[in-house]
């Protein structure tokens, strides 16, 4: 085994290899050295802290997946709530759509025509006071009509 202290057969100009080392040495032990024990309790806190990181990068990852699933799904409901207000609204029937307790927040367009109320003043329990703007256009007011509108 070749000693790399002793380069002098390399470049002769590489004299007095000898002091070299010494003071390579005096300056290595200088160095602060850490025991076995530190050094193992830095690798253990070295892989606990790059495996919390990877865990992190992943559950960023899976929090990414999911926003993007969710924004589909948003982008689907609103989709199908533009069709279902689309096809209430060429309905010829009035439509609304309640809670359980009977809290009316919706109604389609015909209703409003139908009894000349806003948006505003039918919220809630507002359809318990709505009346027709004329008593003819009441359902069954007009004489031949049943109930659904329909000749009998």
């Amino acid at each position: 085994m070749m000693n790399l202290w002793n380069m002098s057969f390399l470049d002769p100009k590489l004299e007095n290899t000898t002091s070299m080392r010494k003071e390579y040495m005096a300056a290595l032990n200088k160095v602060p050295r850490l025991s076995r024990e530190a050094v193992d309790t830095s690798m253990v806190f070295l892989r606990t802290f790059a495996n919390t990181i990877s865990q992190l990068s992943y559950s960023n990852f899976k929090l990414a997946h999911l926003l993007a699933e969710r924004d589909i799904l948003v982008n689907a409901l609103r989709e199908s709530e533009e069709n279902f207000h689309t096809m209430a609204n060429v309905i010829p029937q009035l439509a609304w759509i309640a809670h359980p307790d009977g809290y009316i927040y919706w109604y389609n367009e015909r209703w409003y025509s139908y009894t000349g109320a806003t948006q505003e003043q039918m919220e809630g329990w507002g359809w318990q006071c709505s009346r027709p703007r004329s008593a003819a256009k009441s359902i069954g007011a007009v004489e031949g009509f049943d109930y659904y509108g329909a000749n009998v």
